[in-house]
């Protein structure tokens, strides 16, 4: 027998209403997170303008490296004319101007010059970029 449109419907609606919950409380989460973001070439902007836009609450952009003629063409960012600035400084304006509800902040300093102390104030800790990666004491950084 197949059943009417009505029938066994309240499965559907009570699964609808816990996702719809789940939604809201990633939502909130996300929108109070303080995030690092380590590494600024193509990759690094990328997820940066993602997590912009989907409204963390802070994102710190670290990266020590100075803007290369390939992370000109790369890396979205980074206005005409920054080569040779600082990575994550040149990016700081227009990361800014997506999203004006969220903090974002550069950083120009390495990430081994970080003191311990320094990744306390952020709820996620992530490396972009072509960089291998590694742990250093238990947070993800790149070489």
């Amino acid at each position: 027998r197949q059943r009417s449109a009505g029938e066994g419907g309240g499965n559907s609606e009570m699964i609808k209403a816990e996702l719809l919950t789940l939604t809201e409380c990633f939502c909130h989460r996300l929108r109070a997170s303080r995030v690092l973001l380590v590494g600024m070439k193509g990759l690094g902007a990328e997820v940066a303008k993602n997590l912009i836009l989907a409204g963390v609450k802070g994102l710190t952009m670290l990266d020590h490296q100075q803007v290369s003629a390939e992370d000109t063409r790369a890396q979205f960012l980074i206005p005409a004319g920054s080569l040779g600035r600082n990575r994550a400084e040149a990016s700081l304006e227009r990361a800014q101007n997506l999203n004006p509800m969220v903090d974002v902040k550069a950083d120009a300093e390495s990430v081994e010059s970080k003191p311990e102390e320094f990744f306390t104030q952020f709820d996620a800790v992530r490396a972009a970029g072509g960089e291998k990666g590694r742990r250093r004491r238990g947070l993800l950084t790149y070489s």
